[in-house]
């Protein structure tokens, strides 16, 4: 149902996983779609659980606009690698920026500012704290709208989990100073 390309190069890569273009054919007309591919890592429970926390995080928050939708998930029959196929976004808050198209505060707020705190709002109320914005991570979509994406590594009031711990993920200059 969805395919990716022979020779597809990863639009996104990270520790546990890599995204790729890819095409949705059984919509009609094929759409292009987002597959999150998780990596298959020495430590298999950590990208498990990585899967398993984005996967159950974003199910509960996809349903608001500025949060990435879910289209579908599973593992690869032929790879044994376990994905996420989400909706396709053009582009992410890091281009944007450094394309300095951004005319200032008011204009990053009015644009973007605001549609990404009614995201990360709606998650801490859902008790999800993101623990990895970063411009990256603030995806586009065809109409400029914000969908934050990248909850692999959110705490979850369900994960409890003391010996299992994603401290040393996530990106440095975006991380906050307790870690």
């Amino acid at each position: 149902r969805f395919v990716i390309s022979d020779d597809a190069t990863p639009v996104g890569i990270g520790m546990a996983a890599d995204v790729f273009k890819a095409t949705d054919i059984k919509q009609s007309p094929p759409i292009q779609v987002a597959v999150k591919l998780f990596k298959k890592l020495p430590d298999l429970t950590r990208t498990r659980a990585a899967f398993g926390r984005e996967l159950k995080t974003l199910m509960n928050l996809s349903a608001h606009n500025h949060v990435v939708e879910v289209i579908d998930h599973g593992v690869d029959e032929k790879t044994d690698r376990q994905f996420l196929v989400l909706e396709w976004c053009t582009n992410d808050l890091s281009i944007v920026v450094k394309n300095k198209s951004i005319l200032g505060w008011d204009d990053f707020y009015e644009r973007y500012g605001s549609q990404i705190i009614d995201a990360v709002s709606f998650a801490y109320d859902a008790n999800v704290i993101h623990r990895d914005i970063k411009p990256s991570n603030v995806l586009l979509n065809s109409e400029d709208s914000v969908k934050v994406a990248d909850f692999g590594i959110a705490r979850y009031a369900e994960y409890r989990d003391q010996d299992l711990t994603f401290q040393s993920y996530g990106t440095a200059p975006y991380s906050p100073p307790e870690r």
